[in-house]
């Protein structure tokens, strides 16, 4: 068999493994569709759950807390369903204005963009922040969140600094939100 015909076949044999291999990571996706919370995602892999309640002067409030970690990225989706007040005093484009303040505060982190999203015929805001990890390591962080029908909806990559951000923007555009 000639050279120009091994480069060939192996430039196939390598093409093909490629292939295979992306076709494994693509199939470690999960689809996340808890029933009857009104959404669905994709996750990197199945997230854990964690159901907390606090008390606030508006009643108690129930944050789900779904958790996909992959090494040192993160995979997250909070809902909270908002006390009926608190949405009938401020609108949503202000209470999402507030929910990008926290995620600056809390994570000590340092906005790089911030704007409009859309999914499914409902309007949220769009996130860029880098902010330190709790080992102290940068890390970028990207997050959509939206307000439908009283329930806050929040979505957040965060990966190694620097890191490339495919598999961040995979899990954001994969977003959709359900009738129940």
């Amino acid at each position: 068999m000639g050279y120009r015909l091994r480069g060939v076949l192996t430039f196939l044999s390598v093409v093909a493994l490629g292939a295979a291999v992306a076709q494994a990571e693509d199939s470690k996706w999960v689809s996340v569709m808890p029933p009857g919370k009104g959404f669905s995602v994709e996750m990197p892999l199945k997230p854990t759950l964690t159901v907390t309640q606090s008390p606030s002067f508006l009643g108690t409030v129930e944050n789900l807390d779904y958790r996909a970690v992959q090494g040192k990225d993160a995979y997250i989706v909070n809902r909270v369903d908002l006390p009926g007040i608190a949405t009938f005093f401020l609108s949503n484009a202000s209470l999402l204005d507030r929910v990008r303040d926290e995620y600056i505060k809390q994570g000590a982190a340092t906005e790089k963009s911030y704007g409009t999203a859309e999914r499914d015929g409902h309007e949220g805001k769009t996130l860029w922040f880098v902010r330190g990890d709790a080992d102290g390591e940068p890390e970028d962080g990207y997050a959509e969140f939206f307000i439908v029908d009283g329930t806050l909806f929040t979505f957040t990559g965060l990966l190694e600094r620097g890191k490339d951000p495919a598999n961040a923007k995979r899990y954001l555009s994969s977003i959709k939100f359900l009738k129940d």
